[in-house]
């Protein structure tokens, strides 16, 4: 389920139209998708971002943009290898089956 619902292409795309209602939609999305699995530090770097939206800091969501999608990419390869380590033994919790 979480390797299936990326939302990278969602908030860049908003972030790229300066479209911040809905980058702030999907940043709450993928704060909550990251506790229910345990990633309490991307989802708290997450909720900071929303609250930059939400309290129309524009300037600071571009500026740490970036930097949330890299660590976003970095734990979407890591669950991918640990899935295909595995043989796919978490596929239904992560979305892989």
């Amino acid at each position: 389920m979480y390797l299936d619902a990326d939302k990278e292409p969602q908030l860049t795309d908003s972030l790229q139209k300066e479209d911040f209602e809905n980058y702030r939609i999907y940043i709450h999305a993928l704060k909550s998708t990251s506790l229910n699995i345990g990633a309490e530090g991307l989802a708290s770097r997450a909720k900071e971002l929303e609250y930059a939206c939400r309290d129309g800091k524009f300037e600071e969501v571009r500026a740490r943009h970036g930097s949330l999608m890299e660590k976003y990419r970095h734990l979407m390869g890591s669950l991918r290898c640990e899935i295909e380590e595995t043989g796919g033994e978490y596929g239904e919790d992560f979305g892989s089956g």
